[in-house]
């Protein structure tokens, strides 16, 4: 779960003369330094590049009265991966974060169209420790479903009083205690099963969420979407009888974002 730097890639080297030894070395580990001959001048320099087996012209610079040349080759732009930060320990749910459901609804007229209510009042924690060669998370999420808004105003009034009775079960809640997190999920997005408890309308059900994490800068961020049944949770769907009839089987979608301690 590392994130990718575009940068453009510059390699150094450093030769360093001193009582006639020379110490070379360079930043990426790819090109050799090579030793000044007999006073040589500094812009015929050459180092060879053992990944790539080529020669390319240095242009080099002495450093006032020191026997220090730098010599310093610019290279296509690379994609390079940033160093990957230690993702054990506890990570926090902050400003970004988002969730909230998504479900079809039938209309007489006009067909069906997709509703979707979203809300940022989440927070919670996401625990990682080592487990053999990969990792294992925990997470506890809460959201404010009494905050959730949608594009329609008449919808999300009637859903304060029916179908998900945001007034009467303002929150919903997500656990999680072990989700397995394979080898090398610092390096890249990795997409896991979390197998959890969803707590909706005063219900709780045994719930398997699929999402896909990446690490973006110092941030975590995860992506789940998952089933649900109206009728699991003892919900009634907020049907208008020859206007709107709201389909059973929706999504409950979540986004965090989260930062580490």
């Amino acid at each position: 779960m590392t994130p990718i730097v575009r940068s453009r890639s510059v390699k150094i080297l450093i030769a360093v003369g001193v009582i006639g030894a020379t110490i070379g070395f360079s930043t990426l580990g790819a090109e050799a330094a090579v030793k000044p001959k007999g006073g040589a001048s500094c812009p015929t320099l050459k180092a060879t590049s053992p990944a790539r087996g080529s020669s390319a012209r240095l242009v080099c610079t002495r450093v006032k009265t020191k026997k220090i040349w730098v010599a310093v080759k610019a290279a296509a732009d690379t994609t390079i991966p940033a160093a990957a930060a230690d993702p054990v320990g506890t990570w926090t749910v902050g400003t970004g974060s988002s969730a909230g459901y998504r479900v079809e609804e039938d209309f007489s007229v006009g067909g069906t169209k997709t509703a979707v209510g979203r809300t940022s009042n989440v927070t919670g924690t996401l625990t990682l420790t080592k487990a053999g060669s990969g990792l294992s998370a925990k997470v506890a999420m809460t959201v404010d479903m009494s905050s959730l808004t949608s594009p329609e105003s008449r919808r999300d009034g009637q859903l304060k009083t029916r179908g998900i009775q945001t007034n009467t079960f303002p929150t919903a809640t997500f656990t999680a205690d072990v989700i397995a997190v394979p080898a090398g999920a610092t390096s890249g997005k990795v997409d896991v099963v979390a197998k959890g408890k969803l707590t909706l309308h005063g219900v709780t059900k045994d719930i398997e969420v699929p999402v896909s994490a990446q690490m973006n800068g110092g941030q975590l961020q995860i992506l789940g979407k998952a089933p649900i049944s109206n009728a699991d949770y003892g919900i009634e769907a907020p049907n208008i009888p020859g206007f709107v009839t709201v389909q059973d089987k929706g999504d409950f979608e979540f986004l965090l974002i989260l930062t580490k301690g």
